[in-house]
């Protein structure tokens, strides 16, 4: 009797919600504001959201470093057992990082009409790559320590008619 009631009250106690902060707020304004003692309730996906903030940002800021590095976390994580469980929290951040570049990059270049100075005056526009196939290009295709929004978008994007 005594260890049923101890049983019970072990697997209520694991069943409740963690009271720690589990979302975080859309927008990345809200890391600033954020203490570093609060940093190590942070679960992985948190992480990742936060590096999903700094690579945007050190998009729009023109640049962006060891993304070959960052995105083979990716890869990684992809390919282990685990998933996101065998990540620390740094290979979070970098794995963030390499998908922020990414959709910052696609979301400023896909589809935007691009004139060319040609004979017939033709329009094309950009098409970029997104997702699992922008993170095999980039580290197939990055080879230097430090990128410009320019050149990741030539990496990832391409003219199209």
């Amino acid at each position: 009797m005594r260890f049923s009631i101890i049983f019970t009250f072990i697997l209520l106690l694991l069943s409740l919600p963690s009271f720690a902060k589990s979302e975080l707020p859309y927008g990345c304004d809200e890391y600033s504001k954020v203490e570093k003692k609060s940093f190590v309730l942070f679960n992985k996906k948190q992480f990742i959201e936060l590096g999903e903030c700094a690579g945007e940002a050190l998009v729009k800021a023109q640049k962006i470093y060891n993304i070959a590095d960052a995105c083979s976390e990716v890869i990684e994580d992809k390919n282990s057992l685990l998933g996101i469980f065998s990540l620390s929290k740094l290979e979070a951040i970098k794995m963030g990082v390499c998908l922020g570049a990414i959709n910052a990059v696609y979301n400023r270049y896909d589809r935007e009409v691009v004139t060319t100075n040609s004979y017939l005056r033709s329009k094309r526009y950009y098409s970029c790559k997104k997702g699992m196939e922008g993170v095999n290009k980039l580290i197939s295709s990055a080879d230097e320590e430090y990128y410009q929004r320019s050149e990741l978008r030539d990496i990832l994007c391409r003219r199209v008619y």
